[in-house]
């Protein structure tokens, strides 16, 4: 077979059809972002904060979910586009699961988080988080519904929340414009001759 590719230049059909295959593959990756998997990993209240504060410079929109939470669940694949969609904003995205609430941690949790997350092309860090209900609802002020969602400004202030699912034009309004220092529109071309001014 590989002397007939040496011999006419030409690999055999099979070889063209699965070629021409994995170059589909690598493009419905690549067309669909599938890539890394969203990171998840366990945090106390303690570290939740943190990782707000940490993000604190671009506008923050933290959600409160459970994979056992339909509402949740069927607004994620929103959530998963919003770095993208409001990139002249700079948007971060950070999940707080409380799966933990009612599940243990675990290999069967784990997986089907896992696969909710990449189901809904979510790529931002979720936290799986491990302490008691009281103290988070107090600290953020959440009403025991989920999902629920607080989007903080780049100081780190509260600019809006939701309590329940959240859209992604709701998101736009709350937002408002992108701010003046964000990435710029490309300037249209000038006229022959002309100079920029």
């Amino acid at each position: 077979m590989l002397g007939q590719v040496e011999e006419t230049g030409l690999a055999p059909p099979r070889l063209r059809r699965a070629a021409l295959a994995a170059a589909a593959l690598i493009g419905l990756v690549a067309a669909t972002g599938a890539g890394p998997h969203a990171p998840v990993r366990t945090a106390t209240l303690a570290n939740v904060r943190s990782e707000i504060a940490a993000r604190r410079g671009a506008p923050l929109l933290v959600n409160f979910w459970a994979s056992w939470c339909g509402p949740c669940v069927a607004e994620m694949p929103d959530l998963g586009r919003v770095e993208t969609r409001f990139s002249g904003h700079r948007v971060k995205v950070l999940g707080v699961s409380v799966d933990l609430f009612v599940s243990d941690d675990g290999a069967p949790l784990r997986s089907r988080i896992a696969e909710l997350l990449e189901r809904a092309k979510v790529r931002y860090t979720n936290l799986l988080y491990t302490g008691h209900q009281d103290p988070l609802a107090e600290a953020f002020g959440l009403l025991g519904v989920l999902p629920s969602s607080i989007l903080y400004g780049p100081d780190g202030r509260e600019i809006r929340r939701w309590v329940g699912p959240v859209t992604l034009d709701e998101i736009a309004v709350a937002l408002g414009p992108p701010r003046k220092g964000g990435p710029k529109a490309a300037s249209p071309p000038l006229p022959a001759g002309a100079s920029p001014p």
